[in-house]
């Protein structure tokens, strides 16, 4: 009866929606697949009625879907291009792309990769879709940590397509930078005034791109390069680490600016040193000393009321004006500045260091780098050095006083002042040198016991539930106060070395001052000329001056060495490997691989519109090993990953196998995760891909903020609305407890991975995952903490994810773009779903394998649930 209906309906399908249909078709009934094929064209003149017969198909031609006897419908095979490596693929040829006839602009990968001294970024914007008309875009780059004009210039312009055309170039000039800034990165975005003016739509997600641009020098210089790539921690040149450091850190123009602000407040206090100098001598000599008389002979005060006025006044103003100065400095952004440049870099190194890297770092190292160790490289190191210039520049007064003194005041010139300029220090450098290695040994004891008890508090926050289940609290108490006692004791140790330490420059001082009291007094009592009082209590305060300006020097000195060992663990965390290097070459070879085998797929289906869509995700020998920790150097772990598959896109494929055979080592190399170490492993450039963990993982934020962690913040409360309804259809899809929506409603915030249960965790992990709607999922055991009822609804909506292209999307599936899961699984049911089946084994690397479970691999199952369990556990 519907039949009638059929063809009005036809009528108002497009070519991609009849082919998605077709698709489906042959998908769930495959004996239709060989009549489907043979249907002739309709004849001109029209040939209703007539009997249709089979028609003989050309051996030479390649259907559309075709088939060779035991092979899976819609494979492929390949011709004898560079693509033919006795793979197959399945064909998804769309004469139409998502949004309509217009094709679709965007950049060919989401993220790109550079170093400092390439001088220029080659971006690629690709075309997809239909190259048969003229499209237009424009683009600019925007500030992220990296700023234009310092690291790169700000770069706009516009991109034509011309018929034919389906890749340009944007063209970025990089700027060499002295200062080292490890990785920063800035933004490249596409934009049109309008998609019918354009002749072409944006991409969806890859209409913005971002640009990251690697240091590849040391931290804080590469003079000692060799020292740092070895690892020779404790023959670091520290005091030349040091002064390279300030040199780094002078070079942030924040941090430059607020230096020289500080610089000249202390220059204003210096002179206001010297000021002071001259006025008391001018008070006590001049002033207080000499009578004035009128005609009669009387003693007069008047004239010497208004010059005690000027002097009161002379004093007072500057004491104000220094009060003002020294209450901007605190707004100068010096320590603030120094402190969030490396605490950016710390945080920034962690994110990009390699697995093995990251994997063997203490998490408390991160925290005692980024906390202890910053603020103590700034203080101790960065702030301490402008103490030292303050310092300097009181002796500096003290010369420029003893210089002029005699010339203003008339006085004879004295050398024997001079003495403890020279004598002071040589005496301080020669105490710190023999005092240098008890320092340190303190120091080096109270760090070492401060990190041991970090690292027991840290262990009995994440360890607390063992301590608990076995009653171990007590015994707990009592290595934590072992612990505490040792770092007291460490703390008593230092404090007191660095108390004498510090007592030692007062003690030189004092006894420089006394000596000269003892001579210059007895010079004034016994009438010496040019010897007044004012003089001699000037001559005593520089003395004392001298001193404690030399004292200050010293123990700034003391407190710089301090900070070695934060210098020398940041300069260690700041130069540990990354894979940015090795993630730029894989970057730039998918680009270049992605372009050759479009144009390879161009020439085998020259009437498909997006070629794009049909290249493969291909897995070719892949090299893998895990270093053992705590063996010898050298011991690895071999993971066999050798064979040759190929994955179409627009597929679901589970990775079985026995346990620790590489399941999860392979889900993680596709995820990018791991980078191989050798082989192929090809996923086209402009693919958006997903690594889903087994663990779950939560941000600071709203449930809301964590299931759209990985998305663009909202433009407006509109597509904030509409997001919020998308995530709670795809929440109740996966069965979502009332308790886990009354927390979605509530827009609270809560430590989400202690206040849910573990299944609840892995539901919303699963929702972040379908909201980011990636293009290549890869799914590390979604179902492992479910009972069979919600094993089997996830299941569904992974396989609905592929089929339907998306969850919960506005355009019909067959407007848009495939998109592929991969998942390991320890459930036999889960092949059920799948398109294709890879097996892993250490016997026999990677192979396609039919839908059954071995009874190896059943006994090593771990299916959790049954279907008695409730649904979901509450927490």
């Amino acid at each position: 009866g519907n039949r009638d209906a059929l063809p009005d309906l036809l009528e108002q399908l497009s070519g991609a929606d009849l082919l998605w249909a077709l698709t489906e078709t042959v998908r769930r009934k495959p004996e239709l697949h060989h009549w489907i094929q043979r249907v002739p064209p309709p004849e001109p003149n029209g040939s209703q009625g007539k009997p249709v017969e089979p028609v003989a198909v050309d051996s030479n031609q390649t259907p559309l879907l075709a088939s060779d006897g035991e092979e899976d419908p819609l494979l492929l095979p390949m011709g004898s291009s560079s693509l033919d490596r006795g793979w197959t693929m399945r064909s998804q040829v769309s004469h139409e792309v998502a949004g309509g006839d217009l094709p679709i602009v965007q950049f060919s990968s989401a993220l790109y990769f550079c170093t400092q001294d390439e001088g220029v970024m080659v971006i690629d914007v690709i075309r997809i879709g239909r190259d048969d008309g003229i499209s237009e875009v424009s683009y600019f780059t925007r500030d992220d940590t990296a700023e234009q004009g310092w690291k790169f210039a700000y770069t706009e312009g516009k991109l034509v397509f011309e018929p034919g055309e389906h890749s340009k170039e944007i063209r970025i000039p990089l700027l060499k930078s002295l200062s080292w800034d490890g990785v920063t990165q800035f933004m490249v975005e596409l934009r049109t005034a309008s998609s019918q003016q354009a002749g072409a739509y944006l991409g969806k997600y890859l209409k913005t791109t971002r640009v990251k641009i690697i240091d590849t020098s040391y931290f804080p210089t590469d003079k000692y390069a060799h020292l740092i790539e070895e690892n020779k921690v404790e023959e670091y040149p520290l005091w030349t680490f040091l002064y390279e450091y300030m040199k780094l850190n002078v070079q942030s123009p924040k941090v430059r600016n607020g230096t020289i602000k500080a610089l000249l407040v202390s220059a204003l206090h210096n002179l206001n040193f010297l000021f002071k100098l001259f006025l008391r001598v001018y008070l006590i000599d001049y002033l207080l000393a000499k009578e004035q008389t009128n005609g009669n002979g009387d003693v007069s005060t008047t004239g010497k009321e208004v010059e005690l006025l000027v002097v009161i006044a002379a004093t007072v103003l500057p004491f104000a004006t220094l009060h003002v100065c020294d209450y901007q400095k605190l707004s100068f952004g010096i320590g603030g500045g120094s402190r969030t440049k490396l605490q950016e870099e710390l945080l920034k190194r962690f994110l990009d260091l390699r697995e093995t890297a990251r994997r063997d770092m203490d998490g408390g190292d991160l925290i005692v780098a980024m906390t202890h160790d910053v603020d103590e490289l700034v203080e101790c190191g960065y702030m301490t050095a402008l103490k030292v210039a303050h310092s300097a520049g009181e002796l500096a007064m003290v010369v420029v006083y003893q210089a002029l003194a005699p010339i203003v005041f008339h006085q004879e010139r004295r050398y024997l002042i001079i003495a403890p300029l020279l004598f002071i220090p040589v005496v301080l450098i020669t105490f710190m040198m023999k005092r240098r290695d008890a320092t340190a040994k303190v120091e080096k004891e109270r760090k070492e016991c401060h990190m041991k008890l970090l690292g027991f508090i840290s262990f009995v926050a994440e360890q607390y539930r063992i301590i608990a289940d076995y009653n171990k609290r007590a015994g707990c108490v009592a290595d934590c106060e072992a612990d505490i006692k040792a770092l007291n004791g460490a703390d008593r140790n230092q404090a007191q070395v660095m108390l004498n330490n510090h007592y030692f420059s007062p003690w030189i001082a004092l006894i420089c001052v006394s000596c000269y009291m003892y001579y210059g007094g007895k010079a004034l009592l016994e009438g010496a000329p040019g010897t007044t009082l004012g003089m001699f209590l000037a001559n005593v305060s520089v003395i004392d001056t001298v001193g404690s300006s030399y004292g200050a020097i010293y123990r700034a000195l003391l407190e710089m060495q301090a900070s070695f060992d934060s210098l020398r663990h940041i300069t260690k965390v700041l130069n540990m490997p990354t894979d940015l290097l090795d993630r730029k070459a894989a970057n730039r070879k998918r680009r270049a691989r992605t372009a050759v085998m479009m144009n390879d797929l161009k020439d085998q289906f020259p009437d498909a519109s997006n070629h794009l869509d049909l290249e493969p995700i291909l897995l070719e020998d892949l090299e893998f090993q895990y270093f053992k920790k705590g063996f010898q150097p050298g011991t690895f772990k071999q993971v066999n990953l050798l064979g040759k598959v190929a994955l179409p896109q627009g597929t679901m494929t589970i990775i079985k196998g026995p346990r620790s055979q590489g399941k999860t080592t392979l889900l993680r190399i596709l995820g990018g995760v791991f980078l191989p170490d050798g082989g192929l492993c090809f996923i086209p450039a402009h693919l958006r891909v997903l690594h889903v963990s087994a663990a779950t993982f939560f941000y600071r934020g709203t449930l809301l903020e964590n299931v759209t962690f990985g998305m663009e913040k909202p433009k407006n409360a509109e597509e904030a609305g509409e997001r919020r309804s998308r995530v709670q259809k795809i929440m109740l899809k996966l069965g979502i407890t009332q308790h886990l929506m009354g927390y979605f409603a509530a827009d609270d915030e809560h430590p989400w991975g202690k206040v849910l249960s573990q299944s609840e965790c892995q539901i919303l992990n699963l929702t972040r995952a379908f909201v980011f709607n990636p293009e290549v999922m890869c799914v590390d055991k979604p179902t492992a903490l479910f009972n069979d009822i919600q094993a089997a609804k996830v299941l569904h909506l992974l396989k609905e994810f592929v089929v339907q292209k998306g969850l919960e999307q506005d355009a019909s599936p067959a407007k848009r773009r495939p998109r592929t899961c991969i998942m390991t699984t320890d459930r036999a049911r889960s092949l059920d779903i799948a398109d294709k089946i890879l097996e892993i084994s250490n016997a026999r690397g990677i192979e396609e394998s039919n839908g059954t479970f071995d009874m190896e691999e059943n006994q090593n199952t771990t299916e959790q649930g049954t279907g008695s369990e409730p649904l979901v556990e509450e927490a």
